[in-house]
C-alpha cells in the first residue's frame, strides 16, 4: 500500500493511499486540481529517507508518496 503525504518536513497531511504508483499520481493530481486549483503542473522527484518525493512547483510543499 503506497501512502500519500502533502507537506513538508515540519507538518504532513495524510491525503489518500493506493495499491499502485499510477493509483498515488492519481490522487496527487486530483489534489492539485482540486484542492490547490493549478490546471497545469510540472512534477520533479527524487527520493529522501526512503519515501519518494514529489514537487509540484511549489517549492515549498511537496507530495511524499511511503510505503
Amino acid at each position: 500500500m503506497i501512502k500519500v503525504y502533502f507537506g513538508n518536513n515540519e507538518s504532513k497531511k495524510y491525503i489518500g493511499e493506493s495499491n499502485t504508483k499510477s493509483g498515488a499520481f492519481r490522487i496527487i493530481e486530483n489534489y492539485v486540481k482540486s484542492v490547490i486549483g493549478w490546471q497545469k503542473v510540472y512534477y520533479r522527484s527524487w527520493y529522501k529517507d526512503g519515501a519518494l518525493v514529489i514537487d509540484f512547483g511549489s517549492h515549498r510543499n511537496f507530495f511524499y508518496l511511503e510505503q
